[in-house]
């Protein structure tokens, strides 16, 4: 679950299969959660900016 507040600013959850919420700062899913978590665990920090963002992103999908 993800969602944007004023004043904390963007945020991402993770619910798992008996409601337990956890603060993720990333997160992917299925069989190339395997491969792209990876790839988020060696490329992603807090500060990224856009362009950052969208070129991990790039990454994870050509790693898939």
């Amino acid at each position: 679950m993800a969602g944007y507040d004023k004043e904390t600013g963007p945020s991402l959850y993770y619910i798992d299969y008996i409601a337990t919420l956890h603060k993720i700062d990333k997160g992917a899913f299925g069989y190339g959660s395997y491969f792209s978590l990876s790839m988020m665990d060696r490329h992603y920090h807090s500060g990224m900016s856009v362009e950052e963002a969208i070129d991990l992103v790039d990454k994870c999908i050509m790693e898939i």
